[in-house]
């Protein structure tokens, strides 16, 4: 995660903004299913910002029937959060959780193994080392395309209109 930190040679930002209170709240609420379900160190009773979450995006999807219309990013809405948990403090492998919108709040959806979280990250890192990415300062975002199975790096550009993705595996 070094390349979210700007520098003299790699003077853009990669921001990964904090979560709303609701779904961390839910996330919150789930920690202790979470805990039992993936090995995670319960050593704290509640979940801890600090000791367990390395990184949290938003995560989006656009349908099929939006892109064949001609729609774009522009079209693509929000389905919730992805939280990258730490295993454990002195453990550097990483989980993802999903916590999902819903008419009616938020809800836990998933739990995703260490693969995903070390190919986001590893994509990310490559996306911080991108010349094209050193032109402004961008918040990491995931896409899905359910209809077709496909998930990318969506880097939203936060001065301009300069989006792009990086699929990912």
């Amino acid at each position: 995660l070094d390349a979210l930190v700007p520098d003299r040679l790699n003077p853009m930002a990669l921001v990964l903004p904090l979560s709303p209170a609701d779904p961390i709240k839910t996330l919150e609420n789930s920690f202790s299913l979470i805990c039992a379900t993936a090995w995670l160190d319960a050593e704290h009773e509640s979940l801890n910002r600090a000791n367990h979450i390395v990184s949290e995006h938003q995560t989006l999807a656009v349908s099929l029937e939006d892109l064949a219309a001609g729609g774009g990013l522009e079209s693509a809405y929000s389905t919730g959060w992805r939280y990258h948990l730490r295993r454990a403090r002195l453990n550097p492998s990483v989980l993802a959780a999903d916590v999902c919108k819903t008419e009616t709040g938020y809800v836990f959806r998933q739990l995703h193994e260490e693969a995903l979280s070390e190919t986001f990250h590893s994509a990310l890192t490559t996306t911080g080392r991108l010349a094209r990415a050193a032109q402004g300062d961008y918040e990491v975002r995931t896409l899905h395309i359910p209809g077709v199975f496909v998930s990318a790096l969506w880097m939203k550009d936060t001065r301009a209109d300069k989006d792009f993705l990086v699929p990912l595996e």
